[in-house]
């Protein structure tokens, strides 16, 4: 945490004040993104009432939110991911709220408006759908008391926008690195909006939104697609009958992609994590305006909302439960009891952050002197090149990278006269004691 984290400063500082509450661990630095995911469940249940009539719908809501897997990845990990979703959610509660009073007390709103901009990098485009949605209550209802809403809301949140990027982003050493970092990782839009390469980056995108592990486990595309889309459809038409406010829903969605055209901010799975809520809303909309036009009896589409809500718990538990991580450290701490002075340890570059994280607090020791960080693949020089290049008994220790890809490295260093002597295994991470060929 005192490293120049591109991550916003007040999670920083949450997660520095839960580790020293609770003490310098990876539980306590985790903790944050347990209560966010904890606050998000009760919060968005609040939003699924205050927009939907049936007792279903509802349930179909906050099952999608429940058994989401990529929410609940992220409310045990230490990223600022699952606090921005969180962000996300009060927002759209708050601002929700503040419409039903027709702009009176918008006090709350506006000072967490303001704390939300250091909480989450994404909070500005969720406020710009809350400033629409008010703007849409004051073109309706002509009350002066929402344009001063509107004027005070938004000339604080922008001035307070302004003062944190100058503060904590505009000289940030992370900035190049990570602009680079998504530059290659393809979180940016392309430089020309009407393409080929547009249109692709556009598709993936939103393919992100379609594959979250909504309420079913679809396996098929055709109809994991039209499993979300037909409820966002019935969704929109709804809300325009009923609640045209959300329709502007889709608004930090639309201006995600235009931020990631401009190059300002990029569009990937995590950084979209916020986004998924939103969906999941306009989806249970959907749902409702679907089980108003069928008009089954009000007990049995409960019943079949329940029905199918249990047996989605059940498929989840049965295929994602328990969620795994990449146990680096596990092998690593082997390695470090079994490597020889002689030997090196070669680390894949999406390993070594975690490796010196470990190596600095001593959970294993290996000299200084025998680590090598790899190269990453970008700069010409295949991970098998490299190895074979340091011509010495090494320890590859892998991660972050799939089964088949960690296999073909082991094949072309066989093919190059290596031998693997010893390894180590834990889920996602491996160890290799790799020797050149004519030694044993």
């Amino acid at each position: 945490l005192d490293y120049g984290q591109a991550a916003p400063a007040l999670y920083l500082l949450i997660t520095k004040l839960s580790a020293l509450a609770f003490g310098p661990g990876v539980l306590s630095m985790r903790f944050p993104s347990l209560l966010c995911y904890i606050v998000s469940v009760i919060l968005f249940m609040q939003i699924l009432r205050r927009t939907i009539d049936s007792l279903a719908a509802r349930i179909v809501g906050i099952s999608m939110f429940c058994f989401n897997l990529i929410l609940l990845r992220f409310s045990g990990e230490l990223k600022q991911y699952m606090m921005e979703t969180m962000v996300c959610i009060v927002i759209t509660y708050l601002t929700l709220g503040l419409i039903e009073r027709e702009g009176k007390k918008p006090v709350v709103l506006l000072v967490f408006g303001m704390i939300s901009i250091t909480l989450s990098h994404t909070a500005m485009v969720v406020l710009a759908m809350s400033g629409i949605m008010m703007i849409y209550l004051y073109l309706k209802s002509r009350n002066t008391a929402v344009l001063k809403t509107i004027i005070g809301c938004g000339l604080t949140w922008l001035v307070t926008l302004l003062v944190y990027y100058v503060l904590f982003i505009k000289n940030n050493p992370v900035q190049p690195f990570m602009k680079q970092y998504w530059t290659k990782a393809g979180g940016f839009g392309p430089a020309e909006l009407f393409s080929a390469a547009s249109l692709q980056f556009l598709r993936v995108k939103l393919a992100f939104l379609l594959k979250a592990k909504y309420i079913f486990t679809p396996t098929n595309a055709a109809y994991n697609w039209s499993i979300l889309l037909i409820p966002l459809a019935f969704g929109l038409w709804g809300a325009l009958r009923r609640k045209p406010h959300l329709v502007f829903l889709s608004i930090p969605l639309i201006l995600h992609f235009c931020l990631s055209y401009l190059h300002i901010y990029p569009f990937e799975f995590r950084l979209a994590l916020y986004l998924v809520p939103l969906v999941i809303l306009s989806a249970a909309i959907g749902v409702d305006e679907i089980l108003g036009l069928v008009r089954l009896n009000r007990n049995w589409t409960g019943g079949i909302m329940l029905v199918l809500c249990l047996w989605q718990g059940w498929l989840f538990r049965k295929k994602y439960l328990p969620i795994r991580s990449e146990e680096l450290k596990t092998v690593a701490t082997v390695v470090s009891k079994r490597i020889k002075p002689a030997e090196k340890v070669w680390i894949n570059p999406d390993a070594r952050y975690a490796f010196d994280y470990y190596h600095q607090i001593g959970a294993f020791q290996c000299p200084a002197t025998s680590i090598v960080k790899g190269d990453p693949v970008e700069k010409g020089v295949s991970y098998d090149r490299q190895i074979v290049k340091m011509n010495s008994d090494t320890w590859l220790l892998l991660t972050h990278m799939e089964k088949k890809e960690v296999g073909q490295i082991i094949q072309k260093l066989k093919a190059a006269g290596y031998k693997v002597a010893d390894s180590s295994f834990a889920p996602s991470a491996y160890g290799y004691l790799v020797e050149p060929g004519g030694k044993h």
